[in-house]
């Protein structure tokens, strides 16, 4: 099977020197098809002018993914901008929510969830945003099959998009083996230095964003006892993100205080050792299409305080103390539950480890190859 894979996410995480959880996915099942005896060949390719270097094997289109979106999906004007993958492979996948336009050759893509158009408020603002919303929707219903990461995904898709539900495969992600890996002693310390930590924090891990719910959590960990705080601070791993200014204010108040730290973007190798650090994963989001981190988390024998809403049950199971995101009060609770409970935390630590046991990248590289091998005509 000869597969032109879409990398415009993945390069463009990549020059910033910072992943994010579709970047990421397109990492590890770009690595995971390159090693399959089941794909003969992978042809990369992306969108803008700035996707590679040149002198790479990647096919560039001189579009931007929305222009490309715009000619084809809005204007239906078909014409080939992605050069000669599509031409030389069996079928196109598009992991990173860019979905081509591609003709005839069959389309499969990832959509993780369909959060802007759900809930246009907690995606990244802009005049253009019902625009992107609608093209993002016209490019799902073009593909092929659809791959989604949750049944609580597959449900969304059916029921805002129109997609038939036979047309999607739910395949879980997968979760680093760094994670479930042991570190030296010295280099879990050198870590700690550099953060100026110590063991025992609560960690909130994602970009600061309305979805994500920081602030109800500050507030939870605002309302805790003294004694509490000073002994298991608050630690934010995860950069900017938009529309969040309370947020950040309460944060950096937190911070000068003593009792918070926000470490802003944390890389690949440092996020495993601070969750085997930490007290708690705290993660109040209000909506997820799947929540890596909760299953990173498991991995790492951390235990985890998540929301009760959208995918994060069908991920996390019995594995996760739960909490209401919209209540602070709940929020609260848990997090005195664990800090003073050294039996419960152990408990879940080991319900999360039995639990991350599902989840690896080349049972999900697998599943993907499956279901693309899946489609009529293919062979």
């Amino acid at each position: 099977m000869k597969i032109a894979f879409g990398l415009s996410k993945l390069l463009a995480d990549s020059r910033k020197g910072r992943l994010d959880g579709l970047g990421v996915y397109a990492r590890e099942l770009y690595r995971a098809f390159r090693a399959s005896a089941e794909v003969e060949r992978l042809y990369p390719f992306c969108f803008g002018t700035k996707c590679g270097e040149d002198g790479e094997d990647i096919c560039k289109s001189p579009l931007s993914f929305e222009l490309h979106a715009l000619l084809h999906y809005a204007l239906k004007l078909p014409f080939d901008d992605i050069g000669d993958c599509v031409a030389r492979a069996d079928i196109v996948f598009a992991p990173d929510h860019h979905i081509p336009y591609v003709g005839k050759k069959p389309v499969v893509a990832t959509v993780m969830d369909i959060i802007p158009i759900i809930e246009p408020a907690w995606a990244s603002p802009g005049l253009l945003r019902p625009v992107k919303n609608g093209l993002f929707a016209e490019s799902i219903r073009g593909a092929e099959r659809i791959i989604t990461v949750s049944q609580h995904s597959k449900r969304d898709i059916v029921e805002y998009i129109g997609v038939a539900g036979e047309r999607i495969s739910v395949v879980p992600l997968g979760v680093d083996e760094r994670f479930r890996g042991e570190y030296p002693e010295e280099e879990i310390e050198a870590l700690l230095r550099r953060y100026r930590l110590r063991r025992g924090f609560f960690l909130f891990v994602g970009t600061i964003q309305p979805r994500k719910n920081l602030r109800r959590a500050l507030e939870a960990f605002s309302s805790l006892p003294e004694d509490i705080r000073r002994a298991h601070p608050f630690v934010v791993a995860g950069q900017y993100g938009w529309s969040a200014r309370e947020d950040m204010a309460l944060l950096l108040e937190l911070q000068a205080k003593g009792c918070a730290k926000w470490l802003d973007y944390v890389g690949d190798d440092e996020l495993p050792i601070l969750m085997r650090c930490a007290e708690a994963l705290v993660y109040p989001s209000l909506y997820e299409g799947f929540g890596l981190p909760v299953i990173e988390a498991f991995a790492a024998s951390c235990p985890v305080i998540a929301s009760h809403s959208s995918s994060i049950p069908e991920v996390a199971a019995e594995a996760a103390l739960y909490i209401d995101p919209l209540s602070p009060s709940s929020i609260a609770a848990a997090m005195q539950k664990i800090a003073g409970d050294d039996s419960l935390a152990g408990s879940l630590a080991k319900k999360g480890r039995e639990r991350a046991q599902r989840y690896s990248w080349q049972k999900a590289a697998s599943a993907h190859i499956e279901a693309i091998s899946a489609i009529d005509g293919l062979y």
